[in-house]
């Protein structure tokens, strides 16, 4: 076993570093990535729409995300039946442009895996899975505890799930992001958005180079932006709490729209906010059109009874 030719120090300090490649800002492809938070937050829902985001591209990025480029995309779904993802999709298309569905459909490849025994560890697994994802630009595994059976309190053990997912990104050349639940005792002390509120070991962030948060709307966070204590529950705040790679950036808060969906929102002090929970008009538009004729899904039907 050799280790990797050393860097020259004389030929870093003189030409221009390569521009890095982000699917998102301070996410990029070969590394690791988390998505931390309670179950029923609406994280499945985010990694979907990302996941079209990446696939599509333009009209198909719902989420208004800076998402950097686009290609194909393998979303391996553990925790869902086939019914729940074929009716997530099918809420998601209702958003996106008909004129998008072809290349979110070309490049977007969801496989419910639900008790299909798929464990990231074991050899044939992992083959498998660096087969399907090869040319991916962006691979999901939801949720990363259904995809293994090591014990995630312990730092050997979690730091071996951690060295395995390294190994399919970087043997893939995809950004590969995770979800994953918080701990009790951050949910217990609403420290949803802490670096370090993911469940078991430390290791599930400590050795990611970048992990997301969704957390919901607080009383006093609601008070402060003028939503009504009845419309808090619509509403989730995402951000990026560990990033090795880029600057840090603002909050951005989504509302839950018809189905789940969620949709970018804003605000305006006093008011019941700028957008509500299925409301926004650019969006009923886009529905409008989209069921004018367009019955394209991301390949429900073929993907359906994938790995079962």
């Amino acid at each position: 076993m050799n280790l990797p030719n050393p860097l020259s120090f004389l030929h870093a300090a003189t030409t221009e570093p390569p521009t890095l490649d982000f699917i998102l800002p301070g996410f990029i492809p070969g590394t690791v990535a988390g998505l931390v938070s309670p179950g029923g937050t609406g994280k499945s829902f985010f990694a979907m729409e990302l996941a079209c985001a990446v696939a599509g591209g333009g009209d198909a990025n719902l989420l208004k995300l800076s998402v950097t480029g686009s290609g194909p995309v393998l979303y391996l779904a553990a925790e869902d039946p086939s019914e729940i993802l074929h009716k997530r999709l099918n809420h998601i298309a209702q958003y996106i442009p008909r004129e998008s569905h072809e290349k979110v459909n070309e490049n977007l490849l969801v496989v419910p895996i639900l008790a299909s025994g798929v464990n990231v560890l074991e050899e044939p697994w992992c083959k498998e899975i660096v087969t399907r994802a090869t040319g991916c630009r962006l691979i999901v595994l939801d949720t990363l505890s259904r995809l293994h059976t090591l014990d995630e309190n312990k730092t050997g053990e979690a730091k071996s799930v951690m060295r395995q997912l390294e190994y399919l990104a970087k043997t893939i050349g995809a950004g590969l992001l995770y979800l994953h639940h918080i701990s009790k005792h951050a949910a217990v002390n609403g420290a949803g958005d802490a670096q370090q509120a993911a469940r078991g070991s430390s290791a599930f962030v400590d050795d990611a180079r970048y992990c997301s948060f969704l957390k919901g709307m607080t009383e006093e966070e609601a008070k402060s932006l003028g939503v009504e204590k009845d419309q808090r529950c619509f509403y989730v705040r995402w951000n990026a709490n560990k990033q090795n790679y880029a600057m840090p950036e603002a909050d951005r808060w989504f509302v839950r729209s018809d189905g789940g969906v969620l949709l970018p929102a804003t605000f305006s002090k006093g008011e019941s906010g700028g957008t509500s929970p299925g409301k926004s008009p650019k969006t009923d538009s886009i529905k409008r059109e989209v069921r004018k004729g367009s019955n394209l899904l991301p390949r429900v039907g073929e993907v359906e009874n994938a790995w079962v």
